[in-house]
């Protein structure tokens, strides 16, 4: 019997369980299983049929019942070929521990408020993406990855945040972060030690993705500028009021070897963000830039910005074309007409000809 895949998509009543069959779990062929069961939820299967050669498997949503004795965490790491586990709505857990041995790619997203704590002990991980959304304080994320290439951290930040390995540099071979966090502490005497050690969790990634609320956060509690030796890739998404720049042009002071730059607008469903700051009047000319002795400029082969008619980006935009003497592109993007005078304007500092 060859390679066996496994796709279902359930139709149930809300709150209605799912029990994964035994016969499915313990089939030796099995590869690949998802299972959506929809307005229902799928029962945690007893760690006695897990199939031993399953490499890929996505469940949603997960649910443990009241007087159910299933470690969530063990169970998993009892299938020894597993390489890819996504869970999705996972609730009646306070806390799990994922020490799946073969484990490459592990995905976590909306849970219930009632998990807390997230230890996640993983050699061979590569591929890491947690979304936690959370209402309420004391939530605690540990991480111990440190073969650890690609990492998504979005939703809210935690209150505990531990990477188990000393500074400098907690993931040695990253190269891509995206931290996607929307909402913060409210402990604000603590939340610098948590976002330092976030920033230092994602220090060594070449691929950078950032929202602008967080790099506003960051700013306020003091972690900005921050040395970022080894990006070269770097996006900011911002909301659609427009570059905020005191947050962008601090967090620009720490990247030295940065090759390509793109500021571009959030989706639209996370154009109000309830934690972002308010905008400042601060206005940044061409010559403050020019006075900043920023290095991020020295590499930089390529800019793309969303143009929302704001002075700011005008005036970084006429920066950039002066002064990055590498840059060979520079993509505007825009939504609203701009004027001619502005487009004359702005070729004026074309350095290229």
């Amino acid at each position: 019997m060859g390679d066996a895949r496994i796709n279902l998509e359930l139709v149930f009543d809300p709150g209605k369980p799912f029990d994964l069959p035994h016969c499915v779990l313990g089939c030796n062929s099995l590869r690949q299983l998802k299972v959506d069961a929809g307005d229902g939820f799928v029962r945690s299967p007893s760690p006695y049929f897990a199939a031993t050669n399953l490499q890929r498997l996505e469940l949603r949503p997960v649910r443990i019942e009241k007087g159910c004795n299933v470690n969530l965490g063990k169970l998993f790491s009892s299938f020894k070929s597993l390489k890819c586990l996504w869970l999705r709505k996972i609730s009646g857990v306070k806390s799990i521990t994922f020490t799946c041995p073969s484990l490459e790619s592990l995905l976590l997203s909306n849970y219930d408020d009632e998990l807390c704590n997230i230890s996640i002990l993983q050699e061979k991980l590569q591929d890491l993406g947690i979304s936690w959304c959370s209402k309420s304080g004391g939530k605690s994320l540990t991480i111990s990855a440190p073969n650890l290439k690609k990492f998504y951290f979005g939703g809210s930040a935690v209150d505990y945040y531990n990477c188990m390995k000393d500074f400098p540099h907690l993931f040695p071979h990253l190269f891509n972060a995206e931290m996607g966090l929307l909402s913060f502490p409210t402990h604000q005497a603590s939340s610098k030690h948590i976002f330092d050690k976030i920033l230092h969790s994602i220090q060594r990634a070449k691929c950078l993705t950032i929202n602008e609320c967080f790099v506003q956060v960051l700013l306020e509690q003091g972690c900005l500028p921050f040395l970022f030796d080894n990006l070269e890739h770097l996006t900011v998404r911002r909301s659609s009021r427009g570059v905020q720049v005191l947050p962008l042009r601090s967090l620009l002071r720490g990247i030295i070897n940065l090759k390509h730059l793109t500021v571009s607008c959030l989706t639209r469903g996370f154009a109000n963000v309830t934690n972002s700051m308010p905008s400042r009047e601060f206005t940044c000319k061409m010559g403050h830039w020019e006075s900043q002795n920023v290095m991020f400029t020295r590499q930089l082969k390529k800019v793309t910005m969303e143009l929302f008619d704001r002075e700011d980006e005008v005036e970084l935009i006429k920066y950039l074309l002066k002064n990055a003497e590498e840059l060979e592109v520079m993509e505007i993007l825009y939504t609203s007409p701009v004027s001619s005078d502005l487009i004359t304007e702005i070729r004026k500092y074309d350095q290229r000809g």
